[in-house]
């Protein structure tokens, strides 16, 4: 309802509390259809831009990088990805899995690069009310300053330990 991102994450052992507005994709609303499970979907495909975060690095020489090696060639990142949603008007909840929302529906699967999130069980209407826990604990940040945290340390981490394989000879 709030368009409200709220995730506790740990990094480093410090706790913080991600707050921040849902990312609002621009989705391309298409006939294609599929069946998941008893609901009829449609697909929506949409771009989104790739968040600076450590998960999306790659190593320099990709397979013939060293384990211990923590080089990262930026320019190999791509700066979007292709999101593919496939959603139903069945149960119309403009909800989804993750940070994907936004359709005249809800949201069942989601292909996003190599990452599939697929729903497996559906309970409309349960007896027993799941109770969801509002996020606390933690130093609040944006998603940005919390990718740029991480991002930071990563760097402090790479000069610190990077060196180790090419100084041994």
């Amino acid at each position: 309802k709030e368009n409200l991102l709220l995730q506790e994450q740990e990094f480093f052992g410090k706790q913080f509390l991600i707050k921040d507005s849902l990312p609002k994709l621009e989705w391309k609303m298409e006939n294609e259809t599929k069946q998941i499970g008893e609901y009829l979907c449609f697909k929506a495909p949409a771009v989104k831009e790739v968040e600076d975060e450590i998960g999306n690095w790659r190593r320099r020489g990709n397979e013939r990088a060293s384990e211990d090696s923590t080089d990262v060639d930026s320019e190999d990142v791509p700066k979007t990805t292709l999101i593919t949603a496939w959603y139903t008007p069945q149960i119309p909840v403009n909800q989804g899995p993750a940070d994907y929302w936004g359709l005249p529906g809800l949201i069942l699967e989601v292909n996003a690069g190599r990452t599939t999130m697929l729903c497996a069980k559906l309970i409309l209407n349960p007896e027993d009310k799941a109770e969801i826990k509002e996020p606390k604990k933690g130093e609040e940040v944006t998603r940005e300053e919390y990718s740029q945290i991480v991002k930071d340390k990563m760097e402090e981490m790479r000069e610190m330990y990077g060196r180790r394989g090419r100084d041994r000879g």
